[in-house]
């Protein structure tokens, strides 16, 4: 049995989980308007009341950041408010992307939208996923998590790659 000094806070640990299963259900939203190729109201609204719970999940972090002493054992308060506050900016960039796509209403979306929206799908499922394993904190805790991270990151750079060269080639 390890003894420590100072107990250690797993609730921040719960919270960022709990923040990043938002990610995690919205990745499903995205899936299915990738399937169906349209954006309606009942996906716009499920995508916005995520938003909301993951801003909840924010401020809930936020305000125990700041009541709480945090033990060199754990994340660290600078990384556990950029965990949470990256979380939250990416979550409003998704509510954001999702209502312009239902502005601008097409009848179906293009393919290159509908992969872009599967590999962002992809990438905050692996996000919500890979979560858990910061309570370990060892050096190798995320384990393939970041080459997964990194392959979709690459499918994305491609894909805008070709998104601009094809528009390139049109005007």
């Amino acid at each position: 049995m390890v003894f420590s000094l100072f107990p250690r806070q797993e609730k921040f640990f719960d919270m960022l989980e709990g923040q990043t299963s938002t990610l995690a259900d919205v990745g499903v939203l995205l899936a299915t308007i990738a399937r169906v190729g349209v954006v309606d109201a009942t996906l716009k609204n499920g995508v916005r009341e995520l938003e909301k719970s993951c801003d909840e999940w924010t401020r809930k972090l936020m305000e125990a950041l700041a009541t709480t002493f945090i033990t060199p054992q754990q994340l660290d308060r600078e990384d556990t408010t950029r965990v949470a506050t990256n979380t939250d900016t990416t979550m409003d960039l998704i509510e954001d992307a999702v209502k312009q796509i239902a502005r601008y209403s097409p009848e179906e979306l293009d393919k290159d939208l509908k992969e872009m929206t599967l590999i962002v799908a992809e990438s905050v499922a692996l996000v919500s996923a890979t979560t858990p394993l910061l309570r370990k904190l060892t050096k190798n805790c995320l384990g393939d998590s970041r080459e997964k991270m990194r392959s979709l990151e690459h499918r994305a750079d491609a894909l805008v790659d070709k998104i601009a060269d094809e528009y390139c080639q049109r005007i």
